[in-house]
């Protein structure tokens, strides 16, 4: 159902959309009126929250001093500063690389990552793969560094591609 379901989402949200146009072209005349106040309130709203957003934000900046200046930039630098270390640690340490469950010393094989660790690996751990241990009373899982090059070159020469 779910495979259904993934392979076919744009055709059912158009089906979906069929329906609810017919529904409203034939429902009566209260559900659409009420439809449209919901859609008016909504609109006001939004519109309020972002009126009051914007008076916000104005005042924030009105009142802007050299230290908020300072406290934003040491904020951001530190933040850079935070996440630079982060990947230097996982594209050299050796701890990030072993191919050994942390937890029990099992091997470990690769499984799906989720959307966040794609998310993480275009951003600040590059190269990175979620592994999990094979021992399954552990139950470790974790993302590990995985090196393209050395990985390239072991199959290079499992088949007897030349380096040249």
């Amino acid at each position: 159902m779910r495979k259904f379901l993934r392979e076919n989402r744009v055709e059912l949200i158009a089906l979906l959309v069929i329906l609810f146009g017919i529904f409203l072209l034939i429902e009566p005349f209260e559900i659409r009126e009420s439809l449209w106040k919901g859609l008016r309130w909504l609109s006001d709203t939004l519109t309020w929250l972002a009126d009051v957003g914007a008076r916000q934000v104005i005042g924030y900046f009105k009142s802007f001093t050299i230290s908020d200046l300072l406290g934003w930039i040491l904020l951001i630098s530190a933040s850079i500063f935070f996440a630079w270390r982060i990947r230097v640690r996982f594209l050299h340490s050796e701890t990030w690389r072993a191919r050994a469950c942390p937890k029990c010393g099992s091997r470990l094989h690769r499984v799906h990552r989720s959307r966040f660790d794609i998310l993480l690996g275009r951003s600040l751990l590059p190269h990175s793969r979620r592994y999990q241990c094979e021992n399954a009373d552990c139950g470790w899982s974790g993302l590990r560094y995985h090196d393209y090059k050395k990985h390239r070159t072991a199959l290079d020469e499992s088949i007897g591609v030349s380096q040249e």
